[in-house]
């Protein structure tokens, strides 16, 4: 894309952008940047209360990635775009839940935008292990609170990058025994959490390789054992559920959650063994 020219439009057309004022320099704010901006909303579809993710007005401190909605995605894009001083007219195309089986269609925002300050963070392979660590729980916490929240798309998003911090750690590096308990716990989490995401859509072969990734940084992940027997029964990959329930058993023995899975399987294992039996015979009485 050609950031001189007057007129941009992102590689998905969903921005739109008319540069009113140059900017200058060549720096431009990046994820997790700390911006003094100004946000008016000047036209299109009405802005409800709570779907921009940041407030508007004058002077307005955002931090990039911190929006966690659709339309706080595209400002975070539109201010990745501009340099400092930038003042432009911006167009957000986004796509109404209701006509995504249909014909497409879009609610359109328009929004002035100036980027008067930014300051770039450090770059995650500039960070010590505990920097990594940090971030990361941050946006493990900010995933917790969407999740509850019934924002699964988002808390996806905050998984997923929580884990792209933790996953640049290197495990042969030097570290405390805490710093390397809390690494290990953190990854194993991350990959249930998401995985957690994933079972809302019923993804169940995702859900069954992101717990299989927790498994191989903590076998004694219960979430994790619970999760994989759920998709795995869902998958009507009965055998390899029950061997995960009764993993999940000898850790913890009286887990009600567990027996009450064990049941279901046990159930669904016992008619799938008596329509055997009566294909079996079946075939020997036509014999």
């Amino acid at each position: 894309m050609q950031m001189d020219d007057k007129c941009w439009t992102s590689p998905n057309n969903s921005i739109s952008k008319e540069i009113l004022k140059f900017g200058s320099g060549l720096a431009r704010p990046t994820d997790g940047s700390i911006c003094i901006v100004s946000i008016s909303h000047i036209g299109g579809a009405t802005l409800n209360k709570d779907s921009l993710g940041y407030g508007l007005g004058e002077n307005v401190k955002i931090q990039i990635g911190e929006g966690d909605t659709i339309l706080g995605e595209l400002i975070d894009e539109c201010l990745e775009s501009m340099k400092l001083d930038e003042c432009c007219e911006a167009t957000f195309h986004i796509l109404l839940e209701s006509s995504k089986d249909s014909c497409d269609q879009f609610e359109k925002y328009k929004f002035q935008l100036e980027l008067h300050k930014f300051e770039n963070q450090t770059n995650s392979w500039e960070m010590t292990t505990e920097e990594k660590l940090a971030v990361a729980m941050h946006h493990r916490k900010k995933g917790s609170e969407l999740f509850k929240a019934g924002n699964i798309e988002f808390a996806f998003k905050r998984y997923r990058k929580a884990l792209k911090y933790v996953i640049t750690i290197d495990s042969d590096d030097e570290m405390s025994e805490d710093v390397r308990t809390e690494y290990q716990n953190l990854k194993s989490t991350l990959y249930v959490n998401i995985s957690l995401c994933q079972s809302k859509y019923e993804s169940n072969d995702f859900v069954i390789a992101n717990c299989t990734s927790a498994l191989v940084v903590d076998k004694n992940n219960v979430k994790a054992l619970y999760h994989r027997a759920q998709a795995q029964l869902n998958t009507r990959d009965l055998d390899r559920a029950l061997a995960d329930i009764k993993a999940g058993l000898e850790l913890e023995p009286n887990n009600q959650v567990f027996l009450k899975l064990q049941k279901i399987v046990n159930s669904k294992l016992k008619i799938h063994t008596d329509q055997m039996k009566k294909a079996m015979t079946k075939m020997f009485l036509q014999n």
